[in-house]
Formats: structure tokens, C-alpha cells, sequence
């Protein structure tokens, strides 16, 4: 397919996979055995690549397999006990060397494997590669930017980068730790990005600036649950929690979105690039997937989001990009046969798959195509199947909206109005059903949540007797009475008013049947009255947090929290001035205050006790019974109305050749 695919979360220490890195090694052995990698495990004296494989009692490096590097974890069944270990140093020298930033191949290695997505035409493979941030010192990031602007490293048109932020991971050796607390790691992440933003010619930072449009945003790395990661407001201030104390992910993510909010509205207003927010949810746990809701564009390692129905409902209603790497996924503890993809596609999730680690698990040199042969052979998905998750894959992407244009055509993000079926191979009848299933799910909660069914039908027939109307007009559908003027409601009215009805036909001529809308009267289910404002009340914290905050019941609008930021100066009259503002940390968080006013809080940003309480009522939520069973039904509902759709639609999905030549063809061409 040509249509342009976006690999979301892939490492660039595991970025290749593990065949075509053993022959660039190899290949590279052939051509400069004694260059100089740098120094030895001692920090003496310098090493080449020749007394690396010597050093490790290497004489031929022809002999050496992936399975011997370890780079491919053998199968569960086979027991690896013996398994020899020597080589493990080996294995991960070899994968720094080539493949980490500061690897002494690594410009050739990343050269050779961004070029090459620059150089397909008619394909766009495109990825998002993680750079792994310790937080360990103050040149971190200082030292990233001058080894990709050194060595020519971008910008490229198919990569933006990640900045992958393993605050909880050892650094690699030979990295300088000054960092002893959190205040240390974040300032270490978001002083340079600051400084740069404000200065970009200063010598020091120009490095960062000139990498800055080409991140993507931050990707935060979960670290396993433990009981005494528990999160707790009580915690002291960054400046005095130690690192080495481990605090919970929901400390980190907290002052990491916060700081993050201030960073991007100082972006936005001097016409720079915004950054987003994702959370790895590889460890899965209540306290990472609620961070995720409240916090994230997007989750990545997201196979565990099935067992919390509540949250899997609330991705779907806020259209938060989740991905999956079933390949990855069957490598560790869930069988392709029980991965939860095609369910979260058939749920109307807003899904895309992604790699994480090729060096692990990938046989072939595209391992976003090996991901995608895969799923469509195994869970039997269509070309517009995938087709599909590679169009989700676009529109959660970090890229700029200008290449996201060029992929999907200038109106993408106005759905089936702007989708253009030769560049996206999507086709209008599954990019409006997908469309109407969330806004029909948002319609039926802001009815319910709204109370109005019985008070709406009984003032209308009284409004229809005083008018004259008679009986006759009050029992009618209020489309069809004279001279009516639709409300700003839904079909769930009309359903809920009369109890005696149970489905009603809706024809739609996109489609070749009777569209048929099953539901019972709605007031009679006190369960799902129970469980709907717990779901209201989750929307509006999302939207407490989000970046661009969206109204709950419709589709996303512009409203960004940096408002608070851009207000007038009411002194002299004039509109605002980055001159007139100084940035200075409050309670850990680079907060910009007038010049010469009371250091406030800004009112857009929730404090951390507001935090706590807010993570504590969507774990409640998540809990509650009556919210699993509603959001459950919810999801199951919407399974089923997809099935019953491709049944229906099959040959309006695959195109005619009267209206659309170009989508009636075989799947394979």
C-alpha cells in the first residue's frame, strides 16, 4: 500500500532489526576493523572495534549469530539455562556502538536508515524515534542536539524525535550524574528547552533550538508498580525528594505536564512548534493508564487498556491515540491469538501499531510493514483495515499539520469532508461510521446526563395541546408536525419518550439498507442513570488537563490552557509582551510572572493536591461497578455495530465502479 503510515514508538537503541544490524556490523568490521570506538570498560585506554571482539574472545566475528547476541529471546518453550551469557556485554556494546547517540557508528547507521525512508516516493513510511533522557546533568540534551547537528543528522521529512524521558533507569556508563534530586532531573530536561526558546542565538543553546522544531514531544517511560510508588500528595517538594528514593510515576508525570504546559504556550505565542505528552503503559497499572487519560496525546504499549473498561471508554469518547505491538506483545505474555487489537478496532478506538524494539523481534529490514503483514494474515484485516491504522497513525503523529497535508490531503482533520480516498485509501463510509458511532455515544450521555426525556416529551404534548394541534400532533415524531423546528436533540428523545418503542428504522442514502438504531427507553435503565455522570464527571477532567481542551460532548475545540498567560497589560494598554515577563520556578514548576506583580499561581494550572484528588476520583471511577458494567455494555455495543455495519456496507466500503472506480478493486493491488 502507498497510502502513508507513521511508526509511533519505536527505540532508537532497538531501531533495526537484529539480521540487518548483525551485517552492518559485520560489514563494518570488514572496512575499519581499527577505528577507535572510544575507551574500555576501565576508562584507560582507547578501544577499536578489532579489540572489542578480541576483548570478548571474538577472532572471526563471522562466527557470531543473533541468537548467540542474545538480540532475539529465545521461546518460551525452550528452556535457557544454559544459555551462554558472555556475550550479553558484547551484545550491548555493540548495540550502543551503532546505534546510541553517541555511538562511533551511530551517524552512519542513523544516515543509512533515515535516508532511506527520505528516498521512497511513493511510500510514506515514516517513524518517530525515541531518544532515551536520564535527567542525569545539565548538558543532556546540550550534548544530544551538538552530536546530531555535528554529524548532519536532520532535519528529515519522516522522522521526528521523541525524547524519551527513563527517569527511573541507571544512565549508561560513563555518563556524569550531578543530578540528586527531582528538581536536578527537571531542570536538566527543561532549562535547556526554555533558555533555547528564548534564546536561540546564545552559543550555548543554539544546538537545542535548531533541534527543537525537530521533537516531537516527551515520551515518559513507566517503571513497574510497586506499593511504595504509590502516589500521595503529602509528598514534599521536587527540591527535596531524592532520585534514589524512586517517587511514584504520578509525581513525575505531574510536574513533567505542567512544566510541559508552560513550555508549549511560551512556544505557540512566538510561533514555534508545541510538543506532546505520552505515557508507556508497558507495566500496566490503574495509577499509569489514569496519568495517561488525564495527561497524554497519546499511550503507547497500550495492550493492557482492555482490562479497565472504564478508561478503554474513555479513550474512545476523547479520541486519545493508543498503540500496540502485537509482535513485541507475543514475544512477552500475550499470544497474538489473545491480543486485544482487533478488538480496540473494531471498538472505534483511536489505534495505530508500532514496533518499539525491531532489534528484538523484527525479521525484516521495513519493521512497520512486518507488523502490518502480520496482523492482516493472523487477525484476517482488510487493506482498509489497515489502511485505516495507518491513517489513525498520521493524525496521532507528532509531525507538523503541513506534512500530515501532504500524507492525507488539507482537510484530513475534518474527517470524511476532507478525506481523500487516493492519498489515505480509506474510504468515506468507514471514516463517517466511526464519526457518527462517537457522536452518537457523546449525544446519548449528554441526554442522559441532562435528565430531559420525561420533561421533554411531556412539555411537548402539552405544548401541542395548547397550540390546537389536537392528540394526533402530540403523538407525532417532531420532525413531522407542521411547521416544526428540529430541537438540538437527539434520537435518544424520541426513543426514551415512548416506552412502547423499542428500535426505530433510519434510512440513510449512503447505505443500501434500512439503518436500523436498537435501544430500549433509557430512563428505565437506573444503572446506566447511575454510571453516566461518574463518565461526565471523568470528561471534564480530561478536559481540566487537556492542552487544547475540548468541550465533553462535542468534537475538539481550540480552547489552549495558555490563555491564563496571554492577557493584556492593563497599565499601558498594550496586547502582551514576552519582554514584560520572567520565568521563575514556583513550587517546581518555570511559571511566567509579570514583571514587577505578585508571583500567583496561573489560574490554568491544577495544583498538585488538586491533582491528587483528581487521580483519586478517576481511579473511584474506574472502580465503580456501575461505570465497569455501563462502559463494558458500551464497548461490547459498539463491537457489534461494526460487525453489523461490514455486513451491511461491505460493497459501499469497497467502492462502485459509478461512484468511486479507484476503491472497487482487489485488496492485494
Amino acid at each position: 500500500s502507498g497510502a502513508a503510515k507513521v511508526d509511533n514508538s519505536v527505540k532508537l537503541s532497538h531501531s533495526l532489526c537484529a539480521q540487518e544490524l548483525l551485517e552492518i556490523v559485520l560489514d563494518t568490521y570488514q572496512r575499519y576493523p581499527d577505528e577507535v570506538l572510544g575507551r574500555n570498560a576501565e576508562g584507560k585506554q582507547e578501544l577499536t572495534l578489532r579489540e572489542l571482539f578480541d576483548w570478548h574472545g571474538i577472532s572471526d566475528p563471522k562466527v557470531l549469530t543473533i541468537e548467540a547476541l542474545s538480540w532475539h529471546p529465545p521461546p518460551k518453550a525452550r528452556t535457557h539455562t544454559n544459555r551462554d551469557t558472555s556475550l550479553e556485554s558484547l551484545s550491548s556494546a555493540l548495540v550502543r556502538t551503532f546505534l546510541g547517540y553517541d555511538g562511533a557508528f551511530a551517524p552512519r547507521v542513523l544516515k543509512r536508515i533515515l535516508s532511506r525512508a527520505e528516498q521512497s516516493p511513493k511510500q510514506y513510511h515514516a517513524t518517530e524515534y525515541s531518544l532515551p533522557i536520564y535527567g542525569a546533568n545539565s548538558n543532556e540534551i546540550i550534548d544530544i542536539a551538538h552530536f546530531l547537528k555535528r554529524n548532519e543528522i536532520g532535519p528529515h521529512r519522516r522522522n521526528m524525535w521523541m525524547l524519551q524521558l527513563r527517569l527511573y533507569d541507571q544512565p549508561p556508563s560513563g555518563t556524569t550524574i550531578e543530578a540528586e534530586t527531582v528538581q536536578h532531573q527537571l531542570d536538566a530536561i527543561f532549562l535547556p528547552l526554555i533558555y533555547a526558546t528564548l534564546s536561540s542565538d546564545d552559543q550555548r543553546y543554539s544546538n537545542v533550538a535548531w533541534m527543537m522544531p525537530q521533537i516531537g514531544g516527551f515520551h515518559i517511560e513507566s517503571a513497574a508498580p510497586a506499593p511504595s510508588n504509590d502516589f500521595s500528595p503529602t509528598y514534599q517538594s521536587p527540591d527535596r525528594v531524592r532520585c534514589s528514593s524512586k517517587p511514584s510515576m504520578l509525581y513525575y508525570c505531574y510536574y513533567i505536564h505542567q512544566n510541559l504546559n508552560v513550555l508549549n504556550s511560551l512556544r505557540q505565542r512566538k510561533g514555534m512548534n508545541t510538543f506532546q505528552l505520552r505515557i508507556s503503559c508497558n507495566h500496566t497499572a490503574l495509577n499509569t493508564v489514569a496519568a495517561a487519560y488525564l495527561f497524554a496525546d497519546v499511550m503507547t504499549q497500550a495492550k493492557g487498556l482492555p482490562q479497565f473498561p472504564v478508561a478503554e471508554y474513555l479513550f474512545g469518547m476523547d479520541h486519545i491515540g493508543v498503540t500496540v505491538s502485537p509482535l513485541l506483545d507475543n514475544g512477552h505474555d500475550t499470544p497474538y491469538a489473545k491480543h486485544p487489537l482487533p478488538n480496540m478496532l473494531h471498538r472505534c478506538l483511536n489505534v495505530a501499531v508500532a514496533t518499539e524494539e525491531p532489534t528484538r523481534l523484527h525479521h525484516d529490514f521495513n519493521p512497520l510493514r512486518e507488523e502490518m503483514a502480520t496482523a492482516q494474515k493472523l487477525f484476517h484485516f482488510t487493506s482498509l483495515d489497515l489502511a485505516e491504522l495507518g491513517r489513525n497513525s498520521v493524525h496521532m503523529s507528532s509531525f507538523p499539520n503541513m506534512i500530515k497535508a501532504e500524507w492525507l490531503g488539507e482537510g484530513h482533520a475534518q474527517g470524511a469532508a476532507g478525506n481523500h480516498f487516493s492519498l489515505s485509501e480509506v474510504t468515506n463510509m468507514r471514516i463517517t461510521y466511526r464519526e457518527e458511532a462517537w457522536a452518537n455515544e457523546r449525544q446519548m450521555l449528554r441526554d442522559m446526563q441532562q435528565q430531559s426525556t420525561k420533561v421533554t416529551a411531556l412539555a411537548t404534548t402539552g405544548a401541542s395541546k395548547r397550540s390546537g394541534l389536537g392528540e394526533r400532533a402530540a403523538s407525532m415524531a417532531p420532525a413531522e408536525r407542521p411547521g416544526a423546528v428540529l430541537p438540538s436533540v437527539s434520537r435518544w428523545h424520541y426513543l426514551s419518550s415512548v416506552e412502547d418503542v423499542e428500535y426505530f428504522a433510519v434510512l440513510d442514502n449512503r447505505i443500501r439498507f434500512p439503518r436500523t438504531v436498537i435501544s430500549g427507553p433509557m430512563k428505565e435503565d437506573k444503572a446506566a442513570q447511575k454510571a453516566v455522570p461518574f463518565v461526565a464527571d471523568a470528561l471534564r477532567l480530561r478536559q481540566k488537563y487537556s492542552w487544547e481542551k475540548p468541550n465533553p460532548w462535542k468534537p475538539r475545540q481550540v480552547q489552549p490552557s495558555e490563555a491564563d498567560f496571554q492577557r493584556t497589560n492593563l497599565v499601558n494598554g498594550q496586547t502582551f509582551s514576552e519582554d514584560d515577563w520572567v520565568y521563575e520556578a514556583k513550587d517546581s514548576v518555570y511559571v511566567p510572572y509579570l514583571k514587577g506583580m505578585v508571583r500567583e499561581w496561573p489560574a490554568a494550572l491544577p495544583t498538585i493536591d488538586e491533582f491528587g484528588e483528581d487521580i483519586a476520583q478517576i481511579r473511584r471511577i474506574c472502580d465503580s461497578i456501575e461505570v465497569k458494567e455501563f462502559s463494558l455494555r458500551r464497548l461490547e455495543l459498539l463491537e457489534h455495530k461494526f460487525m453489523l455495519h461490514l455486513a451491511l456496507n461491505h460493497a459501499n466500503e469497497a467502492g462502485t465502479t459509478e461512484s468511486q472506480a479507484s476503491t472497487n478493486r482487489d485488496i492485494y493491488q
